[in-house]
């Protein structure tokens, strides 16, 4: 970021100039200090001052989009911890209902078993048809 804020200070300078004679042709600018008589201020580059508000400008709104990108990059990573958390309870949940669904079928089973037992021991105490007819 210091090269930008050299930047942006290097578009704003300012330099100073003042008229001497020049024989035979009349006058011309020479380089001079601010304190010199006559001194004119100038900038060294024109366009100088809209370039440096423009860079200024980017440099801060790059600046709001690196928070911006940090603040949803926690976000995410909020996120995702938590979906790593309710995938690690979806798993725990999907092994107890297949727990749970064993025994379901283990007690059918069983279940199943007594009632033919039962319909053994009904078939055997009723009494027999006989052909007599």
């Amino acid at each position: 970021m210091t090269d930008i804020n050299k930047l942006i200070e290097r578009l704003g300078r300012k330099a100073y100039r003042r008229e001497a004679p020049f024989e035979p042709f009349g006058t011309c600018d020479v380089p001079c200090d601010a304190d010199d008589y006559g001194a004119e201020e100038y900038l060294i580059n024109p366009d100088g001052p809209e370039a440096a508000t423009a860079l200024q400008t980017l440099k801060e709104e790059n600046e709001r989009l690196r928070h911006d990108i940090a603040r949803h990059m926690e976000i995410a990573n909020s996120e995702a911890n938590r979906g790593e958390k309710l995938l690690a309870e979806n798993e725990r949940m999907a092994e107890a209902l297949r727990r749970c669904a064993d025994i379901v079928e283990r007690h059918l089973y069983l279940q199943s078993e007594k009632v033919e037992d039962v319909r053994h021991i009904a078939c055997a105490s009723l009494p027999k048809e006989t052909d007599n007819a």
